[in-house]
């Protein structure tokens, strides 16, 4: 912690954190926080008499001088980005299952398990319904979920998606597949293809609706990671 600097101590401390490969924000509401404020990655004026040397050099003006905005600006962003990343790991999870069970029921019967008319069904109930549930959901408003998205640092964009998309893809496969193959089992083979989209869009809403568990699970994980280090 630091108190009483100078201007240009405020300059050494964020060039020092940046330095580390911190990213820092820097509020101020006064004319001798104006360049550190411009300085850092994010620079943020907070409303107060005389305030308008910071309010110029800010990325974000705070219209109330207030500076646990921060804390809720931070967590409806790392919120944001987790629904991002959610949308991408159901989408292009799904669309690789799909994909996967189409190129091996070919494989097995010559010709394509379920119709085109069939797949756009499929597209229908398993992108629009859970990208609006995606979209839709609210952002924490429990102190310890809110706390935990602070903790727990931003989503992983890396390999834990990749991970996530490969499982999410290899389970909606292996489900339309069994699925379809039961279903090619007499008295069943006229149906085989409805059981096969049945199937499909059942593995795919399934996950979905254990996403929002998970989600809320590893949140939990990572602010007990972060109490213990701490």
């Amino acid at each position: 912690m630091f108190s009483r600097v100078s201007p240009e101590q405020k300059l050494q401390i964020i060039e020092g954190l940046r330095h580390g490969g911190r990213v820092v924000a820097m509020a101020g509401d006064g004319a001798n926080d104006a360049a550190a404020i411009r300085i850092a990655d994010v620079g943020i004026g907070m409303a107060a008499r005389g305030s308008t040397s910071a309010r110029s050099a800010a990325d974000l003006v705070f219209t109330e001088p207030d500076i646990s905005l921060v804390l809720d600006a931070l967590v409806e962003g790392r919120a944001m980005w987790q629904r991002v990343r959610d949308a991408v790991a159901v989408l292009v999870g799904g669309n690789v299952g799909e994909v996967a069970f189409t190129l091996m029921g070919t494989a097995l019967a010559g010709r394509a398990p379920i119709s085109t008319r069939q797949f756009l069904l499929v597209n229908m109930f398993t992108d629009l319904l859970p990208s609006m549930a995606i979209a839709l959901a609210p952002t924490p408003t429990d102190p310890q979920d809110r706390r935990a998205l602070l903790a727990g640092g931003q989503p992983s964009m890396g390999r834990e998606l990749l991970h996530d998309i490969g499982a999410r893809g290899a389970v909606t496969a292996a489900g339309a597949l069994l699925a379809w193959q039961i279903g090619r089992i007499a008295p069943f083979r006229r149906r085989a293809s409805t059981i096969a989209l049945a199937a499909l869009v059942g593995a795919e809403l399934g996950q979905t609706l254990l996403l929002a568990q998970q989600s809320h699970l590893k949140l939990l994980h990572d602010f007990g990671e972060a109490l213990e280090e701490a």
